[in-house]
């Protein structure tokens, strides 16, 4: 058998081989990334032609791709983090009863409390940990500055670098945009952003429409959220991220410690 980080790896080199633009990088796995025969990333297969975004007039100059995603969430209510745990705890212990025989890992946004047992030194100290992916102690967590400006921050410990910026990735502007990211495959290979930038960016943009990856317990899952705050797609783009970086990362708040004996700016 085979760990999801394995499965993940394995995928990324075979599309590698079919596309000489993709980069290949290594990406290791803990104790934590259980060993599996059903997960939610066991059949990953894409195409890598990326679906076309749709000729929009942007009469502000910004890319087209920033504004379709704010088409698509100007109207929407935020979604605040108190809510956002009671339903996942109750969607998850209704798709557990649904299905107890397949494997259930909640699409890579294990809820957590922010004990203290999910942090690493690089972890922001001014941010709320809520969900882990079972990785490498890659978790998200949410910097709370004002009612629509709650963006999400995924923490990936052992991406070893010399830049502060590579151990946490801001991620969405809120709660509303990280769900809407992982609208077809849910929330664990996101962290692929840091071993194969552009892997991860060709995942994030469509739905995998295999049958057995449908009826996957994970994907299941993913749908009846995306219905209950009925969210709308919105796929990874690394322009979004650089503005996101540039917009929020001055917030986050780290341990001195983290700072000057890990990290050179």
């Amino acid at each position: 058998m085979q760990t999801i980080g394995q499965n993940i790896n394995n995928e990324r080199h075979r599309t590698a081989a079919t596309n000489s633009t993709f980069a290949i990088g290594g990406v290791s796995c803990s104790a934590d990334s259980l060993v599996v025969t059903e997960s939610f990333v066991l059949r990953i297969k894409f195409s890598g032609k990326i679906p076309p975004i749709a000729n929009l007039q942007n009469v502000t100059g910004e890319p087209k791709c920033f504004l379709l995603r704010r088409n698509k969430m100007e109207n929407q209510r935020i979604i605040y983090l108190e809510e956002f745990r009671k339903v996942i705890e109750e969607l998850s212990n209704d798709t557990k009863k649904e299905f107890p025989t397949l494997y259930f890992d909640y699409a890579g946004m294990i809820p957590v409390d922010d004990d203290g047992h999910s942090r690493y030194n690089c972890s922001p100290l001014n941010t709320t940990v809520f969900a882990r992916t079972g990785g490498d102690g890659v978790h998200y967590s949410i910097l709370e500055l004002s009612e629509k400006a709650q963006p999400i921050v995924m923490t990936v410990p052992m991406n070893f670098s010399k830049s502060i910026n590579d151990y946490n990735i801001i991620i969405s502007e809120n709660l509303n945009e990280f769900l809407s990211i992982g609208f077809y495959n849910g929330w664990f290979p996101i962290e692929q952003l840091c071993y194969d930038n552009q892997w991860a960016i060709n995942f994030y943009a469509k739905e995998n429409s295999e049958e057995d990856y449908q009826k996957n317990a994970d994907i299941i899952f993913v749908k009846k959220l995306r219905n209950i705050f009925g969210i709308n797609h919105i796929p990874l783009n690394n322009d979004r991220l650089k503005e996101l970086e540039d917009k929020y990362f001055h917030y986050l708040q780290f341990n001195s410690d983290f700072m000057e004996n890990y990290i050179k700016v």
